[in-house]
C-alpha cells in the first residue's frame, strides 16, 4: 500500500502545473489592484493580465519581474488602442522619482514585457526602464522617459534585451535621449525613435561599447543639442539592416556619428538630415563603417559635407551607394576623401 502511495505521488510530482491567468485592474474586480502584486504571486510561465487604465503609486513603479520567467500584457498587446490606454506612469511629485519598469535579476527573453504605454522619470540611467546585466523580451510598447544623466526611455547596462515593435516618443536625458547602451547588445526589430532629445550626444541612441542590432528600425526627428541627432556610437559596431534616418538634426553630424567604430549598414537611407558642423548624414572619426546599398539624399551642413563626412584615420568601405541633393558649404556627398 505504502508503495502505491508513493508511486501516486511521484506521478502528482510529474504533472506539470498549469500556467495562470493572472488578472489586475486598478478600479475593478481582479485578482491584484496593482501589477508588482500579481508578479509577486506568479510562477513561471504565468501571464500577468492588465486592464485598462493608468497605473500609478505603490505597486506600479519600480515593478520589479525577480527574475521570473513569466509574461506581464495588457489585455491586447497586438492593438494600438488598448496599447495606448493601458499606461504605467511612474512620475511622482515630490522628492522621490520612479522608473516603471526594473530588470535587475539575470531576466531573459522568457521575461516578456508586452504591450503597455510606459511612462517614467529617473534623474540617474533609465527614466522608463531599467536593464542591468538581463535580456527581458520588450514588445508592442510606447516609452516616454526622461534622465537627467543617461538613456531617457531605457539604460541597457550589460544587458541583451530584444525590443519589438515599439515606439521611442519625446524620450530625454543628457545622452542617449531615447536609449543608452553600456557593453550591451540588444536587438530592436521595427522599432522607431521619434523626436527624442540629448543634451549632449545621441538624441535617439547612443552605443557606448556596445554592439546592437538594428532591422526595420526608424529614426524621425531626433536631435541632440551637441552630436548626433538620430546615433552616436562609441567604441561600438552596431549592425543595422533596412534602417531609415529622417530629418535628424544635431550641431555636429545630424544622423549618425561614429567615434572609433566600426558599424555595418545594408539598404539604410539617410534623408533630410542636418548639421550646424561636420554631416547631415553620417561623420566618421577613427572610424571605418562598411555600407552596402545605401541612399544619402537631401541631408545637408553649413560646412563640410552634406551627406557623409570622413575624417583622422576613418576609411569606410561603401559599396553600391547613392548620394544625390546633399549640399554643404564644403562638399555635397562623401567628403573629403570623394565627392559623390
Amino acid at each position: 500500500m505504502r508503495k502505491i502511495a508513493f508511486v501516486f505521488a511521484l506521478l502528482i510530482l510529474a504533472i506539470p502545473c498549469q500556467a495562470r491567468t493572472i488578472t489586475v485592474d486598478d478600479d475593478g474586480p481582479a485578482d491584484f489592484d496593482n501589477i508588482q502584486a500579481a508578479i509577486d504571486d506568479a510562477n513561471t510561465g504565468d501571464i500577468v493580465e492588465v486592464q485598462p487604465g493608468t497605473y500609478t503609486g505603490t505597486g506600479n513603479r519600480d515593478i520589479d519581474f525577480l527574475g521570473k520567467e513569466i509574461t506581464v500584457r495588457s489585455t491586447n498587446p497586438d492593438d494600438p488602442s488598448v496599447v495606448e490606454s493601458t499606461i504605467i506612469d511612474s512620475r511622482v511629485t515630490g522628492p522621490r522619482v520612479y522608473r516603471a519598469f526594473i530588470f535587475l535579476s539575470g531576466e531573459d527573453a522568457n521575461s516578456v514585457l508586452s504591450g503597455f504605454t510606459v511612462i517614467g522619470y529617473h534623474v540617474n540611467q533609465g527614466g522608463a526602464i531599467y536593464c542591468r546585466q538581463s535580456g527581458p523580451t520588450i514588445k508592442n510598447c510606447i516609452i516616454t522617459g526622461r534622465s537627467t544623466l543617461f538613456g531617457g526611455g531605457i539604460y541597457c547596462d550589460y544587458s541583451n534585451p530584444k525590443l519589438t515593435n515599439c515606439t521611442f516618443i519625446v524620450n530625454q536625458a543628457n545622452r542617449g535621449g531615447a536609449m543608452l547602451n553600456k557593453s550591451s547588445n540588444p536587438t530592436l526589430i521595427n522599432c522607431m525613435f521619434i523626436e527624442n532629445l540629448s543634451e549632449e550626444w545621441g538624441g535617439g541612441m547612443y552605443n557606448w561599447f556596445s554592439n546592437p542590432t538594428l532591422t526595420n528600425c526608424t529614426f524621425i526627428g531626433n536631435s541632440a543639442r551637441f552630436s548626433a541627432g538620430g546615433m552616436y556610437n562609441y567604441e561600438s559596431n552596431p549592425i543595422l539592416t533596412n534602417c531609415t534616418f529622417i530629418r535628424n538634426y544635431a550641431e555636429f553630424v545630424g544622423a549618425m556619428n561614429n567615434h572609433s567604430s566600426n558599424p555595418t549598414l545594408k539598404n539604410c537611407t539617410f534623408s533630410g538630415n542636418s548639421a550646424v558642423f561636420w554631416a547631415g548624414g553620417m561623420g566618421n572619426y577613427e572610424s571605418s563603417p562598411t555600407l552596402t546599398n545605401c541612399v544619402f539624399g537631401g541631408n545637408t551642413s553649413r560646412h563640410m559635407a552634406g551627406g557623409m563626412y570622413n575624417y583622422y584615420k576613418s576609411d569606410p568601405a561603401v559599396t553600391n551607394c547613392t548620394f544625390f541633393g546633399n549640399s554643404a558649404k564644403y562638399g555635397s556627398g562623401i567628403e573629403p576623401m570623394v565627392v559623390a
